[in-house]
């Protein structure tokens, strides 16, 4: 095919419209990170991607599996609240990032550092949560490498 050069107009545009879509991405994952369900709602019905990939392969599933053992301190009950509502706009459990990791598998890598914290400080190790596995196990199934950081 032969390329037709742009004029500045169509540049700009097309320059606008990728910083628009990446923008968004980074909004999603921040709330995912931060694990609030209504801005996630709110991304997303103003037309944020919830399968949008960032560099590492991360999606926001990813993302928020990936934290909610962070935010429970002291033992309490991870709060499933972003991780269901992520799955309920169409969020792909079976996604996997770099490292063929899904977000099972992410979910799993980071209890196992809080875990190897906890040991280190002399701390009881908690293991994963059974419902938190539960919700985030893919269709298919773990990948062997979510089976690898069990």
């Amino acid at each position: 095919l032969d390329q037709v050069p742009l004029s500045k107009e169509e540049q700009n545009l097309m320059i606008a419209k990728m910083r628009q879509i990446y923008s968004d991405i980074l909004e999603l994952m921040d709330e995912a990170f931060k694990l609030d369900p209504e801005l996630v709602t709110a991304l997303v019905q103003r037309g944020g991607s919830i399968n949008s990939v960032d560099r590492a392969g991360y999606t926001p599933l990813m993302v928020a599996a990936g934290t909610v053992r962070g935010r429970t301190g002291g033992g309490h009950p991870e709060d499933l609240t972003c991780i269901e509502r992520l799955l309920q706009h169409g969020a792909d459990a079976s996604l996997t990032d770099d490292d063929g990791l899904t977000a099972l598998g992410v979910y799993r890598r980071s209890v196992r550092g809080y875990d190897d914290f906890n040991s280190s400080m002399g701390w009881a190790r908690q293991g994963a949560n059974p419902a938190v596995e539960a919700i985030l196990r893919p269709p298919g199934g773990p990948t062997p490498a979510d089976e690898e950081v069990k």
